[in-house]
């Protein structure tokens, strides 16, 4: 299937790499952005490297496609600012937002729901 495309694994591997390495900047935003909502920065730089590259993998694998699928900014300082500092949710109500965010989005994604 590379092959077909031109490619090889070498190219790949340091095509994921440079994608993971350069969107990786978010891990440290993202952290400085969850500790204000109670959450040890070293534990979000850690599980945001983790997610990221797992579903970067995943994607690469799958689907195929040139992806760099990292957390983003936005979503969390939401979380951390309008839900969490303001008091509306604790930082486990603003997580399992999250969490029940993605697995709609999931759902979604693999669903008929959004042809268009």
């Amino acid at each position: 299937l590379m092959s077909r495309r031109g490619s090889d694994i070498s190219t790949e591997i340091r095509a994921g790499t440079t994608a993971f390495l350069a969107a990786s900047n978010n891990f440290v935003v993202n952290a400085h952005i969850m500790q204000h909502a109670g959450i040890d920065p070293s534990v979000s730089v850690i599980s945001g490297a983790f997610s990221a590259a797992f579903t970067c993998i995943l994607c690469g694998l799958l689907s195929n496609l040139p992806l760099g699928l990292v957390p983003s900014v936005g979503p969390n300082v939401f979380l951390a600012f309008s839900l969490v500092a303001k008091g509306v949710v604790n930082t486990d109500q603003a997580l399992a937002i999250s969490g029940a965010t993605g697995i709609m989005l999931l759902f979604l994604s693999l669903t008929p729901v959004l042809k268009v």
